[in-house]
């Protein structure tokens, strides 16, 4: 942890990233297969299959940094693209337990202003914005931010718990 942010946390899911891998090998091995002349079956093959496994390697990986009067949050490993929430933004903060299919969106209610960051099952931070978007972020200690977030946030005395939380929401 860093003076900038007061709590960190980076989640992988291993699953995505060996699909993705399996992936960028099938797609990069087609045209071997199909008999497609070796220059073209190398660019061709080689790129599709680099261009799939970095895409899955980069929807594998969730950030979450909060501190500094903020939330940042990011998908993939390279530090890029990140998004950042004033803590003043968030009318609700709490926890939601979401089985394997949730992760992938399905269970969850449609709203045009949805945001999903999760990539495992079980406890994610849930954020109500003041815009009305949600958003669902995978983190190993959703309880930390949240108490983070009611302490430096100046509306936390009106912010209000998640409905369907489990327990860890801000009172």
């Amino acid at each position: 942890m860093t003076a900038a942010h007061a709590y960190t946390s980076t989640v992988t899911s291993r699953a995505l990233v060996v699909a993705s891998v399996a992936t960028g090998a099938l797609v990069g091995l087609v045209p071997f297969l199909v008999g497609a002349p070796v220059p073209y079956a190398i660019i061709v093959g080689g790129g599709g299959g680099l261009a799939a496994c970095a895409a899955g390697v980069h929807q594998a990986t969730v950030r979450l940094a909060v501190g500094n009067g903020r939330i940042v949050l990011g998908q993939g490993p390279w530090r890029w693209p990140n998004r950042a929430v004033a803590f003043d933004l968030v009318t609700r903060a709490g926890t939601e337990d979401l089985s394997l299919p949730q992760v992938f969106g399905l269970g969850i209610p449609f709203r045009r202003l949805t945001t999903r960051m999760t990539v495992r099952p079980g406890l994610a931070l849930v954020l109500s914005l003041a815009s009305g978007e949600v958003v669902r972020i995978s983190t190993p200690r959703p309880d930390i931010a949240i108490a983070l977030i009611k302490q430096a946030s100046p509306a936390a005395a009106n912010m209000l718990p998640h409905p369907g939380g489990t327990g860890h929401e801000v009172q």
